[in-house]
C-alpha cells in the first residue's frame, strides 16, 4: 500500500543531500505552518521541532 513507511527507501532527514535552496524552502514552510498553528500548542511544537534542524544545518555543514 503505497504511502506506508516500510514503502519509503529513506525515512530520515535529507538535509545533508539537498541543496541550501531546498532547505531554505522547507525552513520557511515549516515556520509558516508554525506560525499558522499557533492556537494548537501542538501542531505549533510538531512544526517548530521540525524547523530547528533545518536552522542548525548551515552550522554543522560549514562549522
Amino acid at each position: 500500500m503505497p504511502g506506508h513507511a516500510h514503502d519509503r527507501a529513506i525515512a530520515s532527514p535529507q538535509a545533508a543531500v539537498r541543496t541550501c535552496a531546498q532547505n531554505d524552502q522547507d525552513m520557511a514552510l515549516t515556520t509558516c505552518i508554525a506560525d499558522a498553528n499557533r492556537s494548537d500548542k501542538d501542531a505549533a511544537a510538531d512544526a517548530g521541532g521540525s524547523v530547528s534542524p533545518l536552522r542548525d544545518w548551515p552550522l554543522l555543514q560549514h562549522g
